[in-house]
């Protein structure tokens, strides 16, 4: 991937790879979220029928004219995707992930192939966001000694709370709220704030209408 150094493997999915990686232009740290087109093609063609497709989002950085993405409901599916990151992830929220960018990659991963932590060769949406060196809630949860005291129950939540209502102000649900999909950044004064990952968000128009 031009522009970005592959660090390591942190997570993989169905559709994809989530990697660890350094921005070369200016040297800091960031996830690099890539969903496998082919993969994503081959699940949406043995899907319902299409949606209709949306308004081109952020076509100046996916660019590439969608790269032959003819399936209707796979555009849908990643424009959307795209689209609600760009709605809740960019504004500096701080308890929501923060979306940097994506774009399309083509070839062999910048890693050599699945072994060393790339996706391989083929075409895939690559979605850009922040790292957060403090892991997901989940891990430090399992990780405890002792029981959480409540003041401190109490301020994730409201943590919580605030990053939730900012993604349902922009019209947006989120469909996975749990604790592995929660970040948590530290401050040099080692002060805990949680990021709402920004996975599996659904426009609510696609749910009343």
């Amino acid at each position: 991937m031009n522009g970005y150094e592959i660090i390591r493997l942190i997570g993989r999915g169905a559709y994809g790879d989530a990697l660890l990686c350094r921005q070369i232009s200016n040297k800091s740290l960031c996830v690099v979220k890539q969903i496998r087109i082919d993969t994503a093609k081959a699940a949406a063609s043995g899907g319902g029928g299409a949606k209709p497709d949306i308004k081109q989002v952020r076509t100046d950085s996916l660019g590439c004219g969608w790269f032959g993405l003819t399936s209707c409901g796979l555009r849908y599916q990643l424009a959307n995707e795209v689209e609600v990151l760009v709605k809740c992830g960019t504004t500096g929220h701080p308890n929501v992930i923060r979306y940097r960018t994506s774009f399309i990659h083509t070839g062999a991963s910048g890693t050599g192939g699945t072994g060393s932590g790339g996706s391989g060769s083929g075409t895939e949406l690559c979605i850009v966001m922040d790292w957060y060196d403090g892991g997901d809630l989940q891990h430090k949860i399992k990780a405890r000694t002792h029981h959480f005291q409540e003041s401190d129950i109490l301020d994730y939540f409201v943590q919580l709370c605030f990053g939730l209502k900012h993604i349902h102000d922009h019209k947006v649900l989120h469909r996975d709220v749990k604790a592995s999909n929660i970040f948590i950044d530290r401050t040099s004064t080692g002060i805990e704030i949680l990021k709402i990952g920004s996975v599996a968000l659904l426009p609510i128009e696609m749910i009343c209408c």
